[in-house]
């Protein structure tokens, strides 16, 4: 489990805090759940979602949806 957990953690971590650098009104709310961390986990989710560690993600939807005229299953 170790072997690529801490090249992995580290960009997840420097991800984050260059997300909470570029958008202020995030590291805001963020910094308001500083002493929540299981509210700060999703803050810190959401800074990966917008800056993963791993740029291809396979998402999934769990019904039908659809987007911009494209239904997705």
């Amino acid at each position: 489990m170790l072997v690529g957990s801490i090249d992995t953690t580290a960009t997840a971590v420097a991800n984050i805090l260059m997300t909470f650098g570029r958008d202020p009104a995030l590291a805001a709310s963020a910094g308001k759940d500083a002493g929540r961390p299981d509210v700060l986990m999703g803050w810190c989710r959401e800074a990966l979602r917008r800056t993963p560690h791993n740029p291809v993600l396979v998402r999934q939807t769990v019904a039908q949806v659809d987007l911009d005229g494209v239904s997705l299953p």
